[in-house]
């Protein structure tokens, strides 16, 4: 619901005695709706906002916080500790994040990055992520 259909339903509530019910019929009959666009619970809580914080409007919420920089030193000693016991110059995902703790899904998360760092140095190409090798044994 945009900024301006919840000023309207605002609006609306307290013109029509502070009714949910009768903000929403009005806002029906105003728009030549049959269906009802939003619940009565909608209303209640757009009030309820509109009461407690004297806006509309959305605030963003926190976020998620990046730990992807807090990890990446754990992550290249990770690979670099692989690299070492294996014969093979890359190592996969899974065993690097089955070292670290660190989930799969942010272990690739954090390997793109940190091959996209790497990579925009040496490489042209876009590297395969089934095995990767962060930095190469010479």
């Amino acid at each position: 619901m945009d900024v301006g259909t919840r000023i309207e339903i605002v609006k609306l509530y307290y013109s029509l005695g502070e009714s949910a019910t009768a903000a929403l019929g009005g806002y029906k009959t105003k728009h030549g709706l049959i269906i009802d666009p939003f619940t009565m619970s909608t209303i209640t809580r757009l009030i309820a906002k509109s009461e407690s914080t004297g806006s509309v409007l959305d605030f963003p919420g926190k976020g998620r916080k990046s730990l992807s920089d807090e990890r990446e030193p754990i992550v290249q000693n990770a690979v670099e500790q692989l690299q070492s016991q294996i014969t093979m110059a890359s190592s996969s995902i899974t065993q690097v994040a089955q070292l670290t703790g660190i989930p799969r899904a942010s272990m690739h998360r954090i390997m793109r990055r940190m091959l996209s760092r790497n990579s925009n140095s040496t490489r042209s190409h876009r590297p395969s992520f089934n095995k990767m090798a962060l930095y190469p044994t010479t």
